[in-house]
């Protein structure tokens, strides 16, 4: 192969018809993607997934949801080390790949390890120019990753969703993620961090109006106080109806309710509560709060 001339190399992989094959080969070495990089298909989702498998190094593609010319998804397993150049890649595919690329996810199955500071700014700078309105990590260990390489998620200023699911994350980042979106974001999902506390939902009842949903499930550090600055600031919301995951948590109905009578929050006797249980599989106790304005606040606890 490295005796063919490029013109050659190009018309040969531009022979390639199945997405996969021709992502397959962008991720193969520079040569390759130079050649075929005007061949590339569209994409608006990508999963990015590190592989903890050492007998599977290297780089693999899925695709799904294909249509003739294009696809909505693609899968892009590879694993950290170095010495096969895949987060290297990366850096220079995704930018081919994500100008479309509306939803960024990524799962970390490595056991044992850390993202990279390396891969996380392959990731996170490579889509920096994407319209991104949602990103999704699970399960990964950020705390190797440098603050300055962090500060990229900045880049992604049109955030409606933002799913940070069993994460490891240093202290900052959450802010980092939010700060430029506050405006746009409607789904926030923070689960089983210990860095989480009642100054989040201070934040977002601040400065986030079209905030829907809020998921803080398995959060310690916040207690039922989180709840008085969302109430208090439902006037500003846009929707109607706020729902709250505070499974797990350090949640308690009553101290709400205590807080809802104090003479510190004057508006919380306009609030009436309702308790009760939805089936969702199984009976899950539910707190209503509703508002003679037509707001209300649905509380999973």
């Amino acid at each position: 192969m490295d005796g063919l001339p490029d013109e050659l190399m190009e018309e040969v992989l531009g022979k390639l018809e199945e997405n996969e094959d021709k992502l397959s080969a962008a991720l193969t070495c520079r040569r390759f993607l130079t050649a075929i990089h005007k061949k590339l298909p569209l994409a608006t989702a990508i999963c990015v997934q590190f592989s903890g498998n050492h007998s599977e190094c290297g780089a693999s593609v899925k695709v799904y949801c294909k249509r003739r010319n294009e696809y909505l998804g693609a899968v892009l397993t590879v694993c950290q080390c170095e010495s096969n150049g895949c987060t290297q890649m990366m850096h220079l595919v995704l930018p081919r790949l994500s100008k479309d690329v509306s939803s960024l996810s990524l799962e970390d199955e490595l056991i044992g390890e850390r993202l990279s500071d390396s891969a996380a700014h392959a990731i996170l700078d490579g889509c920096s120019s994407a319209p991104l309105s949602s990103i999704s990590f699970e399960h990964v260990d950020f705390s190797a990753v440098r603050p300055w390489t962090l500060a990229l998620i900045a880049s992604f200023h049109r955030l409606q969703e933002v799913h940070l699911l069993s994460c490891i994350l240093p202290d900052g980042l959450l802010l980092r993620a939010l700060a430029a979106s506050m405006q746009t974001l409607r789904c926030l999902s923070v689960t089983d961090s210990s860095l989480v506390s009642d100054k989040l939902c201070s934040a977002l009842a601040r400065g986030a109006p079209c905030l829907e949903e809020i998921s803080i499930r398995g959060c310690h550090g916040v207690t039922a106080a989180s709840l008085v600055p969302l109430l208090e600031a439902a006037g500003r919301r846009r929707g109607q109806q706020l729902t709250v995951r505070m499974e797990e948590t350090g949640f308690n109905a009553e101290h709400l309710e205590r807080c809802m009578r104090s003479s510190l929050m004057p508006s919380g006797k306009e609030w009436a509560v309702t308790r009760m249980r939805m089936e969702l599989g199984y009976a899950t106790p539910v707190l209503l709060l509703t508002h003679p304005s037509g707001k209300a606040i649905l509380v999973y606890d």
